[in-house]
This record gives C-alpha cells, sequence and structure tokens, in this order.
C-alpha cells in the first residue's frame, strides 16, 4: 500500500531498533482497526517490537 496524503508517517528506527513493516494489505487494515480500538496498548505494542530481539 503505497502512502497518500495525510498517512501517518512511522518515525525512522535508530541504532539497534527494527524497522516494522506491513507484509499484507490486511494487516495495514487490522493495524489501523487496532490503533483505533486500543490506541496505548497498540504504541506499546510497537514500541516492543522495535526493540525486542
Amino acid at each position: 500500500m503505497s502512502p497518500k496524503r495525510n498517512d501517518r508517517v512511522a518515525p525512522p528506527p535508530i541504532e539497534h531498533e527494527w524497522d516494522v513493516r506491513f507484509s499484507t494489505t490486511e494487516a495495514v487494515k487490522g493495524w489501523d482497526e487496532l490503533c483505533n480500538a486500543a490506541p496505548g496498548n497498540t504504541a506499546d505494542a510497537w514500541r516492543t517490537m522495535r526493540v525486542t530481539d
């Protein structure tokens, strides 16, 4: 899915962080649904995915 106007911009990974990417269009839709339903928990999950080996 190509970025469009008004799409969110994820910050780039810094040293020792993972670059989290979607593998399917369904994952994009599911992630957006999670962000709307539980924004705090989704933000915590995203931070955890960035730093966990």
